[in-house]
């Protein structure tokens, strides 16, 4: 399934300000032009590292993963979610080929 891409509606924000005098104002808060994102929440964080990061980069962030858990991450929870993450961004990549082949190309 595609992940849509979809700008969101957002409404005026204000904030109160105090001025040196002790005053107090209402201020305009600008809307973040930040493109928000729909889908599962797997398809939403692939979209946003494939629209943030070059493959070059998702590939050294795999291998940062894959050397600290061959170093031994000691809590079980946390060693399953970067095992997690680490699977992933070599997906990404297209599997190990594609992975080692990113690598390469990064000087790694």
């Amino acid at each position: 399934m595609a992940t849509k891409r979809t700008r969101r509606a957002t409404k005026v924000k204000t904030c109160e300000a105090t001025l040196p005098d002790g005053s107090k104002v209402r201020c305009t808060v600008p809307p973040s032009p930040a493109v928000a994102y729909d889908g599962e929440p797997e398809e939403v964080l692939r979209d946003v590292l494939r629209d943030s990061f070059t493959p070059t980069a998702v590939a050294m962030m795999a291998n940062a993963l894959r050397v600290q858990l061959n170093s031994g991450v000691p809590d079980a929870s946390a060693r399953r979610q970067l095992r997690y993450l680490a699977d992933l961004l070599v997906a990404m990549l297209g599997g190990e080929k594609g992975y080692l082949l990113a690598l390469e190309e990064g000087g790694v």
